[in-house]
């Protein structure tokens, strides 16, 4: 595999550019992050010909395989028969279809996704991530290759940073609302504790539950994910199940 490094200001892009009228470029807003700080992975199409495209936008941020694209990050386990990823087992979309996007000459379209929802990468310490994405439209050929080095450092967020966040919760705009707790569930920092907790009062963030507890891994949210294991079998279980085979 072929990587090519491009230094930008204070960001690291690594990109191999699309042939045709559309290039793709995957690349990290910074590269050193506070503990329990989002960490976004950007995807940016620039429409380099002299007509307008035609481009569709990812069906759900929270999959980005059922879009085309492949992101892997070096704490990522090796998966085995007895543990596969979960990930692995298909796309589950019931959101609304997809709207395309317009670019005109010049224009670009960016996505991102939030590494920490699919990644564990809170614990302090050098990562890397490679992103791949294979057709980036009919009138294209080649691939977007990224492959760059962050770092999580020992710090805490701020509080004052999370507020975003927690406003989000109550936004009016439901994808809003639902960005904010994959967001806060997928950092898990042990201050919002009771709010995540929290979570499986909630008939919208209930989903997020059990990802929020494997984060957090305190006695609480252990003794809470336990509790999830209870009744009848349900997808929250098996989710359960699967973080606590990895906690141990």
């Amino acid at each position: 595999m072929k990587y090519r490094l491009l230094l930008a200001g204070l960001s690291l892009l690594w990109s191999i550019s699309a042939v045709g009228q559309l290039t793709g470029e995957f690349y990290l807003e910074k590269t050193s992050f506070a503990r329990w700080e989002p960490v976004f992975l950007y995807y940016r199409i620039t429409n380099t010909g002299a007509g307008t495209v035609t481009v569709a936008s990812t069906l759900d941020p929270g999959q980005p395989g059922c879009s085309g694209h492949s992101i892997t990050v070096s704490s990522d386990p090796i998966p085995t028969p007895s543990c596969p990823l979960l990930e692995a087992e298909g796309c589950n979309y019931n959101g609304p279809p997809s709207q395309p996007t317009l670019l005109s000459p010049g224009e670009s379209y960016t996505e991102r996704f939030l590494l920490n929802f699919d990644h564990e990468i809170n614990t302090p310490g050098y990562y890397w991530v490679e992103a791949k994405h294979s057709g980036l439209g009919s009138r294209t050929t080649g691939d977007a290759h990224t492959k760059v080095s962050f770092r999580v450092k020992e710090n805490s967020i701020a509080p004052s940073e999370l507020q975003p966040w927690l406003d989000g919760l109550k936004s009016a705009d439901r994808s809003k609302r639902f960005e904010a707790a994959r967001t806060l569930a997928s950092i898990a920092p042990p201050s919002l504790e009771e709010m995540l907790l929290g979570f499986i009062n909630n008939s919208e963030f209930r989903g997020y539950t059990a990802l929020a507890f494997h984060r957090m891994n305190t006695t609480r949210s252990m003794d809470a994910m336990a509790e999830l294991m209870q009744g009848p079998v349900t997808n929250k279980q098996i989710e359960a199940a699967h973080f606590l085979a990895i906690t141990g």
